[in-house]
């Protein structure tokens, strides 16, 4: 899959305001036994994810890049 089709598939669109501003953290990968609590937990937190991939991946945006 070429990168346009992949983020037109998994990104949101528009991408949710970030609730903070973070400076230096590019990615963090969380393996969680309750992933539904998991993501309830950090959307409160950090708003809704910028990245959904399947059933399982959710990711959020942190920094700026």
């Amino acid at each position: 899959m070429e990168y346009e089709s992949y983020k037109k598939t998994y990104f949101v669109n528009p991408a949710p305001k970030p609730k903070f501003d973070f400076i230096g953290l590019h990615g963090v990968a969380l393996f969680i036994n309750d992933y539904e609590a998991a993501v309830a937990y950090y959307n409160e937190v950090l708003g809704p994810p910028e990245y959904v991939e399947g059933k399982f991946t959710n990711g959020w945006r942190i920094g700026n890049i």
